[in-house]
Order: structure tokens, then sequence, then C-alpha cells
């Protein structure tokens, strides 16, 4: 008898504890594919980080790789005017027409620039005249003593309004230009406005001095004493809009860019925007985003990098969504069997 109750009683335990056991077996499944799920989710977070990293570096290449064809271009171009002894807007034009088929990524104009002082600018006017360019017109709105004057541009048809431009006129085209004088290296200028096919665009000018003296003379002269020495400048025209717009394609990487320019006050001013502007595209935060200074030619670049919707959707978040499901039917499943 006292067996029997014995024996009843440790079945009822049994029993209770056959109760619990499948709600037992669907926690503990649930908290591991929990944990398993987050363990995942930050190692896929970590590639994906570095995927993105690896595209944004691209770009930045690709960005860099666009000056060093503008640059060739105009060490091509000063090497032509050491063979000149004037160069004219006519030998301009047929050199342009050699090397035309080079323009391209938001390489929109060559000019050639003359520093000339400003008690000659009359008699340089009327000399180019004589040479064949029968209007040409200095500007004359400057103040200085010295005059920087676009002798030679092409396409002219498309550089409206740029043939006979004093550069040092102006702050910004003076001061890049002096600058590379000073420093016999390519500068870029800040975002000016180009005078483009009757309308003004946004743009900079890329400028590289020429001097009155040789290389050697040059390299020993002091940066203060190279101006003194400058006889002029080659210069491209390089419109914002076309230089940038097509960058993700051109790197392969699905990312949105956002250019901004850093000025000597430390300010930043905006250049170009994958959808500066669109009103018609919706605001929208990518997963991914950094910023990195570029700096180009004398100017400081900072961009703002952020993921695309293709960028994420080719990511591997929805094996989380699988893995998550697959761990949580599996729990179930073992806590009804």
């Amino acid at each position: 008898m006292k067996s029997e109750i014995q024996g009843a009683g440790a079945s009822r335990v049994v029993q209770r504890g056959a109760h619990w056991l499948p709600w037992v077996v669907l926690g503990a499944g649930c908290l591991g594919t929990v944990l398993t799920c987050v363990l995942i989710d930050r190692g896929q977070q970590r590639m994906e980080q570095e995927r993105f990293m690896r595209q944004v570096a691209r770009m930045e290449a690709a960005i860099q790789e666009r000056f060093v064809t503008v640059s060739n271009l105009l060490r091509s171009a000063r090497a032509f005017t050491w063979a000149s002894e004037e160069v004219t807007d006519m030998e301009w034009a047929r050199y342009f027409r050699s090397i035309q088929t080079q323009f391209t990524d938001g390489i929109v104009g060559l000019g050639y620039v003359r520093k000339i002082a400003r008690t000659d600018a009359d008699a340089f006017e009327q000399r180019l005249r004589a040479a064949g360019s029968k209007d040409f017109e200095i500007d004359r709105r400057g103040t200085g003593d010295w005059l920087y004057v676009v002798t030679a541009i092409e396409p002219q048809e498309r550089n409206t309004r740029v043939l006979g431009l004093d550069v040092a006129a102006g702050n910004t085209r003076r001061e890049a230009a002096e600058a590379a004088a000073r420093s016999n290296a390519l500068v870029l200028s800040r975002r000016i406005r180009l005078d483009y096919e009757s309308r003004e665009v946004p743009g900079f000018l890329l400028f590289l001095p020429i001097y009155a003296v040789g290389e050697n003379d040059v390299l020993r002269m002091p940066a203060t004493d190279r101006l003194a020495a400058v006889q002029g400048w080659v210069y491209a025209s390089i419109r914002v809009d076309e230089l940038l717009a097509d960058m993700p394609l051109h790197a392969a990487a699905q990312l949105e860019l956002t250019v901004y320019e850093r000025g000597a006050d430390n300010l930043v001013t905006l250049l170009h925007g994958t959808h500066a502007g669109d009103r018609e595209v919706p605001a929208r935060y990518p997963e991914f985003k950094t910023v990195r200074s570029l700096g180009l030619l004398g100017r400081d670049w900072p961009i703002s990098y952020g993921s695309t919707e293709e960028f994420e959707q080719l990511g591997g978040a929805w094996m989380i969504w699988v893995l998550g499901a697959g761990g949580l039917l599996t729990s179930v499943i073992g806590a009804v069997l």
C-alpha cells in the first residue's frame, strides 16, 4: 500500500514536469535563436560597413583620376606654349583641335592667359589684332598694375565673353592664378560662375603657370619672387555638374554623394549633391553614411557619402529574418514534439 502511494506521487511529479518541459524547450530555443541572430547581425553589419567603405575609396579614387586627366592636359598645353613666341587664338585653335577628343568629364574650356603691364595694354591689344584677332579687346575693369588677360580660349563658340577677360580683375580667379605662380604647381580655384554657352554655370578654373625663365631658375627662386617671373598661365574651365554627375556610375558604386568646399574661413559651401534641388526625389536617411575630406590641387572638399537603396538591398539583412523565422519554427516544433 505504501509503495502504491509513493508511486502515485512520483507519477504526479513526472506529469507536472512533462507539462512544463515544452515551454522550457520553446524558451531555450527562442533565446538561442535571438542570441544567434544578434551575433550574426553584428557580423553582417561589419561586413556591410566594410563593403560601404570600399565603395567610398573607389569613389575618391575616381574623383582624383578625373583631375589627373585635366592636369595632364594642362601640362601638355604648357609644353605647346614653350614652342611659340606669342600664343595667338588661331594657334591655340589648331592645338585644341589636336587634343579635343580628350575633353570629357566636365572639362569645357582650355585657355591661355598672358600677364601684361596695364601701361602696355593698348599696344598689346593692337598687336593681337594685327596678328589676326580683329575683334580682340582687353577687359579694363581692374585697377591693378598688372593684367592677366585671356588671349586664347577653346572652344570659343561655347566659352562666351571670355576672350580678353582680365583674370586679375576678380579675387577668386586672381588668387588661384597667383597661388599657382608662387607654388609652381597646379591650383584649383574656388567655385565661380563660368560664362558657358551664353549663360552662367557653376564651375572652377585650374591654373598652371608659365614662366619667362627656365625651370631650374624657377626652382631656385623663393616663392615670393616667382609671381614676378611668371609670363602667363594655361588653364582649364571645369563644370561642377558634369564633373561629378556620373561619378557613382563611373566608380561602380551604389552611393549618393554631397560635395562641399571648405573656404579659408573654414566655412563650407555646397558644390554638388546627387539630388540637390530635386524636389521630385523624397528625402531618405541612408543606412550607412560617412564624411571624408578630399584634398584636390590646393582645395579641401568635405564629401558626404551615403548608401543608396540599391546598396542596402544587395546586403544580407534578409538572412537575419530567414534565420530568425527558421529558429522560431524549429523551437515550436521541438516544443510540440
